[in-house]
């Protein structure tokens, strides 16, 4: 069994992970729950059907925020160029803030994806990270670009780059919440409701997240509780947002409202008066 991690930030979704090293600083959120903002996503997406401009589903909790001094990278740790394998591997855990990734010597005994770590003891292309911020278990996690989305195909398609690791230009892969149905709300725990999420790579989909408060008509903007089961928050030409209803026909809606809101992607049909 591996020993134990130290310090080094990042976010996911809100929960505080740390990465092993021997400094400290503050983490920085890029998660991209559908939490507390409205995604300024353009092109097509998000349009409504009609033609009006009425698809502004939440999509992100937080932006890329780059520390002061951005990091100079010496290697790629999710490519592994830039080093010469076996006998070094590129590596993100530096041995200060904003070192930037480097090269380093492999250890006798490294360890493998999720199984406990300390330091640079990880084998390439994965960082060592703390599993929360009260916790004192780190794991080895898949490295990956938080620019293009890159590093977490292997882990299959419920993985995404949605953490910034601290102090570095990188993130990490975790694990997204379950996909879901909006249309049937038992696809998520009682306690979880399915609502849009956007990939880092721009792709919507339906998962479970947190369930809100927010009632159908009731506003959804920064600052604002995110909507509860059966909801989900949709933007109208005027930028404000409101909790709107899934609906599949007009009987799912309170009249006079009907089933003719229409958001393109993710695809789905809301009540609308």
């Amino acid at each position: 069994m591996a020993a134990r991690g130290l310090t080094w930030g990042l976010f996911v979704l809100g929960a505080f992970v740390v990465a092993c090293d021997d400094s400290s600083e503050a983490p920085h959120l890029i998660g991209r729950d559908a939490a507390t903002s409205i995604g300024q996503d353009a092109g097509s997406d998000l349009q409504d059907g009609g033609g009006a401009s009425d698809g502004g589903v939440q999509a992100r909790d937080g932006s890329v925020a780059r520390d002061a001094g951005t990091p100079q990278d010496q290697c790629d740790p999710v490519a592994q160029t830039g080093c010469t394998a076996p006998a070094t591997k590129c590596v993100v855990e530096g041995p200060n803030t904003a070192a930037g990734t480097r090269c380093v010597t492999p250890g006798p005994n490294e360890s493998a994806f999720e199984e406990e770590c300390m330091g640079r003891e990880c084998i390439a292309g994965l960082a060592c990270v703390r599993e929360s911020s009260t916790s004192t278990v780190s794991r080895c996690a898949q490295v990956c670009d938080v620019a293009t989305a890159v590093g977490c195909e292997s882990l299959g398609p419920d993985y995404d780059c949605n953490t910034r690791i601290s102090g570095s230009n990188w993130g990490a892969c975790t694990k997204l919440p379950p996909l879901c149905n909006p249309y049937d709300q038992n696809t998520c725990a009682g306690d979880q409701a399915c609502q849009p999420w956007v990939r880092r790579d721009g792709t919507w989909e339906f998962r479970c997240r947190e369930r809100g408060t927010g009632q159908a008509g009731e506003l959804c903007t920064t600052g604002n509780p995110r909507c509860d089961r059966g909801l989900a928050c949709v933007r109208t030409t005027d930028g404000t947002a409101f909790c709107r209803q899934y609906c599949e026909t007009n009987t799912d809606c309170v009249a006079p409202a009907q089933c003719a809101g229409n958001v393109a992607n993710p695809p789905f049909m809301y009540c609308a008066e």
